[in-house]
């Protein structure tokens, strides 16, 4: 009986002991709500956790992070404010002192503003960023309007009335909304999820896309994606700069600044926003026109697409943007050496027979038929249409096949011509730089191997080609590998050596 009254109060002493902890460490939770209100006392009194060591348990989502004190008030603190570099630089060095001393000499200056919910020193009006402000493209626009009624009707539209601006067409709507997206920013453990639908409605108000900079010092066209607060932030400061001189423009039915100058968009732009259509055939349409186009803007907004992770069409290859990179580099290629990569009606039924359900002797039949009826003069067709329908898998299962047969029943036909030579360098570079696995790195494995006449014909090729030029080098580190084949000691299932199966040793030649 007294082992058991001793264990109950062992269990209940650790018990309250953990409860009395988590109520002292909730004290920071505590100023934390109050700075959110804009409570400077609070604001000033989380500096004391500054260079505290006592151990603090947070929980992200199912994480459980063993953290201090001082972390998290530098959390807290960081959340809380807007202060620029040159007045406060918040880093590793920052102390209680540093901190009070700081926010005791400008506390008369110091505000709490409400379009972020934060202190700050230097209003967001006497701020500058840079800004461009963009054309939406007529495809943008289309989407947008289907999704007007959607967002018009939304319940944070309503709540932050920003239903009554719109229709006292006050331009201040535009700096509220901008506002609201900053307020929307991450904070430990919380996300707002109606980003997209904040920066729509500017897109709809002002017919434009408006980009500022990011964390990387770049403009971002698609800062709804950007899970960091800067470009927020930027977005702020622009329209607390120029929300007065929008004006209402009845037969845009939206909001204009005359002041501003707007960037016009290429055939390029509304080709990229078509990659997120639901429709596979307008997607896959204008994915195909891109790797035609201007090979400078389309790997200029693939980077951008890329980087900001703007959703596609799930019909698209794999990595879309990557694949537009490479594929337009191939065609512009193409156009400038009069290469095929478009191919002929035969090329292209076969291809479509291919993405059908074959049976294994039909399949085999056709693919044995595409190695030896292509030529080095179509082979490029071929790759560049497997590479566009490189989603079909029953097709890319027979490409992979079709190709490796191909070159190596043409080899000696492909490095015996500077220009089928010079092309299939320049494949083995961009086929790489897709980025996916399969035959796509194993054009240059090829020259593993070769003969000294190979070497040579490396070593003189001539080209102006970077790409190529990079190749040539890896080629012949390849051809310079030599493989000797040797008996091996391999045990057979009663335990002796058996001799039969040759392996193979890569070794560099002298």
């Amino acid at each position: 009986m007294k082992n058991i009254i001793f264990l109950f109060i062992l269990i209940s002493g650790n018990f309250f002991g953990q409860n009395i902890a988590f109520r002292i460490n909730d004290k920071i939770y505590e100023l934390d709500q109050k700075i959110r209100k804009g409570d400077f006392t609070s604001f000033l009194e989380i500096g004391n956790y500054l260079e505290s060591d006592d151990p603090l348990t947070e929980y992200l989502g199912y994480h459980i992070i063993h953290t201090n004190e001082a972390n998290v008030a530098k959390r807290i603190i960081s959340e809380n404010s807007f202060f620029l570099q040159n007045e406060f630089k918040f880093d590793s060095t920052i102390s209680v002192k540093k901190y009070r001393e700081f926010l005791i000499k400008n506390q008369n200056k110091i505000a709490f503003s409400d379009l972020a919910d934060a202190f700050l020193l230097t209003p967001f009006e006497d701020r500058k960023t840079d800004f461009q402000i963009q054309e939406l493209t007529q495809t943008k626009l289309d989407f947008l309007e289907s999704k007007r009624s959607e967002i018009f009707n939304s319940n944070w539209l309503k709540t932050n009335n920003i239903d009554n601006l719109i229709n006292q067409k006050d331009s201040r709507v535009l700096l509220v909304l901008s506002s609201l997206f900053l307020k929307n920013r991450y904070r430990f453990n919380e996300h707002k999820n109606n980003n997209a639908e904040i920066i729509n409605l500017i897109r709809l108000l002002t017919k434009s896309n408006i980009a500022v900079p990011d964390e990387s010092g770049q403009m971002n066209y698609h800062i709804e994606e950007d899970f960091y607060e800067i470009s927020k932030l930027n977005l702020v400061i622009f329209f607390a700069n120029h929300y007065k001189n929008y004006k209402w423009n009845e037969s845009k039915n939206s909001f204009e600044n005359s002041q501003l100058k707007q960037v016009k968009n290429d055939i390029e732009n509304d080709l990229f926003d078509s990659l997120s259509n639901e429709d596979d055939s307008i997607a896959l349409n204008s994915f195909i026109k891109l790797t035609r186009s201007n090979p400078e803007k389309v790997i200029a907004l693939a980077e951008q697409f890329d980087k900001d992770d703007i959703d596609f069409n799930y019909a698209l290859p794999t990595f879309p943007y990557r694949f537009l990179k490479q594929l337009v580099y191939l065609t512009d290629y193409c156009k400038k050496n009069n290469i095929d990569f478009i191919g002929n009606t035969d090329l292209q039924n076969s291809i479509n027979v291919l993405k059908t359900d074959l049976t294994f002797a039909e399949r085999r039949k056709l693919e044995n038929s595409l190695i030896y009826s292509l030529t080095l003069d179509e082979i490029t067709a071929f790759e560049y249409w497997c590479l566009i329908y490189e989603k079909d898998w029953q097709l890319t299962y027979s490409a992979g096949r079709i190709i490796d047969k191909f070159y190596s029943k043409n080899w000696n036909k492909t490095i015996s011509n500077k220009k089928h030579l010079e092309s299939y360098l320049l494949k083995s570079k961009l086929f790489e730089d897709l980025g996916i696995i399969g035959l796509c790195h194993n054009y240059v494995i090829k020259f593993k191997g070769s003969s000294d006449d190979i070497i040579a014909s490396l070593e003189s090729l001539q080209t102006e080609n970077d790409k190529v030029k990079l190749q040539i080098v890896k080629a012949i580190e390849f051809a310079k590998i030599q493989i000797i084949y040797k008996e091996p000691e391999k045990k057979d299932w009663y335990g002796n050596i058996d001799s039969k199966v040759k392996i193979s040793k890569l070794i560099s030649k002298k």
